[in-house]
């Protein structure tokens, strides 16, 4: 009796110890196994084959249909990725066919601007990084041979450019640590006698201003003579008006305010107060039709100085020299017809603003607005974009 209670007892270990080990046999399947055909799939837990994305040891995989796992490029939906030869999913750059790549924080493949940690790129359509010159919607930055975006001097092959803060090239004359250069609609750094709007400068063999040559001198002369003329004959007129000539000292006044008004639309309105250094404060969204094309600049802008003077306008976006300026009075309903935006909906206090257009020279129809209203609060609109603005000096 002991004797057979001992072999059904060793039967049951046996029994149980098969089914252990056919247990652990079919936890070990959930694991990765070679194709015939040289590809690899993935049992899972389920011991079923793997397919679309799964997230295996912390990498990203991606299984086709027949649960075959995908090596390369691959496209999933309208996003591109790239998976090495192990499967495992790409991200940051990448290098295939001597052609650099970058993939974002989800794997998918980025065109266009890209902020690496600070460092601007660009990639193509084809999501190749560019290198060298690129136009972006008529403007033109520098790629090094590297990649990233240049600012500051550039040295193309022995011929100089500069671009500013944030990578634009810079043209006409333009002053870098005080000092003057004239870069022509190339963006080329100019020596010699160069003549800019009917005046003549002369630049060294390193591209600074010396001075300006004897013609401007006798120009300039010349504007002062004729100064000192309309001095005397305003003197005249005055004098004229206090000996009861009245119309002739009203004419003169009238004349006066007459050539301002080619700047300044609304007497009641300076364009002048635009004037100084002014610190983009931040972006404000708004409903007004912008330039998609300039999107991923905001985050540049924001924080940059523009500075406006009467002669020229050095920011970060626009940058020109002989701007011409327009001021008015502008009602919150002429704004909402033409701005399909409310003064509400950006944060403009009262129901009217100092409004003044700056076009970037007097044949140009490229144009920035500034807006002043009740409350001190500056804004402007610049190819669609809201900013507020701070004045710094």
């Amino acid at each position: 009796m002991k004797s057979l209670k001992l072999k059904k007892l060793i039967a049951a270990s046996l029994v149980t110890l098969v089914a252990m080990t056919t247990t652990f046999s079919e936890q070990a399947s959930a694991a990765w196994r070679e194709a015939g055909n040289g590809s690899w799939n993935y049992t899972n837990d389920e011991n079923s084959l793997a397919r679309g994305w799964n997230s295996i040891d912390n990498n990203w995989y991606f299984f086709d249909s027949n649960g075959t796992m995908k090596t390369g490029w691959f496209l999933d939906g309208s996003s591109w990725y790239y998976l090495d030869e192990s499967g495992a999913m790409k991200t940051g750059w990448v290098n295939t066919n001597g052609s650099w790549y970058y993939m974002g924080a989800s794997g998918s493949m980025q065109t266009g601007w890209i902020n690496d940690n600070g460092t601007w790129y660009y990639s193509q359509t084809s999501g190749a990084m560019k290198t060298g010159w690129l136009n972006d919607n008529g403007t033109w930055y520098y790629l090094n041979p590297t990649g990233p975006m240049q600012t500051g001097w550039i040295n193309d092959n022995g011929t100089w450019y500069y671009a500013n803060s944030i990578g634009v090239m810079q043209k006409g004359l333009v002053e870098i640590n005080n000092k003057t250069y004239y870069l022509n609609d190339s963006g080329v750094m100019q020596t010699g006698n160069v003549t800019v709007n009917g005046q003549t400068y002369t630049f060294g063999a390193n591209g600074e201003k010396i001075t300006s040559n004897e013609n401007s001198t006798n120009t300039n002369s010349n504007n002062a003579s004729s100064t000192d003329s309309n001095t005397n004959n305003s003197s005249t007129s005055s004098a004229g008006g206090s000996g009861g000539s009245g119309g002739s000292g009203g004419g003169s006044g009238s004349s006066s305010k007459d050539k301002d008004k080619d700047k300044d639309k609304d007497d009641s309105v300076s364009y002048k107060k635009v004037f100084g250094t002014w610190k983009i404060a931040r972006y404000i969204p708004s409903n007004i039709d912008a330039d998609e094309s300039l999107k991923s600049k905001i985050s540049i802008v924001v924080g940059e100085d523009v500075t406006i003077k009467e002669d020229n306008i050095k920011a970060s976006i626009y940058s020109f020299d002989e701007p011409v300026f327009k001021a008015e009075t502008l009602s919150a309903s002429d704004f909402k017809d033409t701005w399909n935006e409310t003064f509400e909906n950006i944060g403009i206090k009262g129901d009217s603003v100092d409004y003044i257009t700056i076009y970037k020279n007097k044949n140009s129809n490229t144009k920035v607005y500034v807006l002043f209203d009740k409350n001190g609060k500056v804004y402007t609109i610049a190819k669609g974009y809201v900013f507020q603005l701070k004045k710094i000096k």
